[in-house]
Order: structure tokens, then sequence, then C-alpha cells
């Protein structure tokens, strides 16, 4: 019986999470404050061993795009030898 109960008051305070986070923002014209609880509580969860921070959505493909923009794409050696064999059998000019 104990069990159950304790399932009983998870879901409980996990629609009382969802309702907070995701409901109430909606009814708000300003929902920065609900995100940045939202991201308060992620950041505050345990990391795994061996990481050094969470990530939320999109962040890892912003950030590689940030670097991305500022450094290039990177290109795998194959990558680059085929290239440049392809500009080598179009006669066109191709330096990287």
């Amino acid at each position: 019986m104990t069990v159950y109960i304790e399932r009983f008051f998870r879901v409980i305070f996990d629609i009382i999470f969802l309702v907070k986070f995701l409901y109430l923002p909606k009814l708000s014209k300003d929902r920065s404050p609900y995100m940045d609880g939202m991201v308060k509580v992620y950041r505050a969860l345990p990391k795994a061993a061996g990481a050094d921070r969470i990530y939320l959505a999109g962040e890892v493909e912003q950030e590689s795009e940030k670097q991305r923009r500022s450094d290039g794409t990177p290109l795998s050696p194959a990558v680059v030898t085929s290239l440049l064999e392809l500009a080598k059998e179009l006669d066109i000019e191709y330096h990287l």
C-alpha cells in the first residue's frame, strides 16, 4: 500500500510541475521567469560522472554552430582527399 501512495504523490507532483512550467507561462505574456526557473531546476540536477555540465535541448547544436561559424566546418582527411581529387579531375583550382 505504501508503494502505491508514494507513486500517487509522485504523479501529483509531476502534474504540479507540468502545470507550473508549461501551462502557467501561456497565461502570462512574459515567459522568461518560468523558463529561467525551469533552467535552474535542470542545472541543479546531479551531473553524470565525467560531465562538466547539463545541456538543455539545442544547446550542443547552438555551441557547435557558433564554433563552426567562427572556425569553419571541420572536414575529415578522407573528405579533403576526395575533394582535391575531384577538383583535379574537373581541372578546378581548389586549395584547402
